[in-house]
């Protein structure tokens, strides 16, 4: 995997989302990467030290994982508890960074 991580050139946070994109079938594995990377962008200027201590900032973090999920989610034809469950395994992951 470290080796998989510098071949891509992915940071910490969107390799781990890459992971957790990667397990759902109905997302093409070439995909994850970059919504991987989208999902950072839209959240990395929340991601300061103990950002996860703040419910007002979890609280954004989790709504904009939300928002880009729900525009893919038709892409992938995810139902909605897929979507939901991916939604909560990456905020999950992205928490316990």
């Amino acid at each position: 995997k470290e080796k998989e991580k510098e071949i891509t050139k992915l940071n910490e946070v969107e390799f781990g989302v890459k992971l957790v994109v990667e397990k759902y079938e109905k997302i093409q594995k070439e995909d994850a990467e970059e919504i991987a990377r989208e999902i950072f962008e839209k959240i990395q200027q929340n991601l300061f030290p103990n950002w996860n201590k703040n419910p007002a900032i979890t609280k954004e973090i989790s709504r904009k994982i939300r928002e880009y999920l729900t525009e893919t989610r038709q892409i992938y034809n995810l139902s909605y508890d897929e979507f939901d469950k991916l939604h909560q395994e990456i905020f999950d992951f992205i928490v316990n960074l």
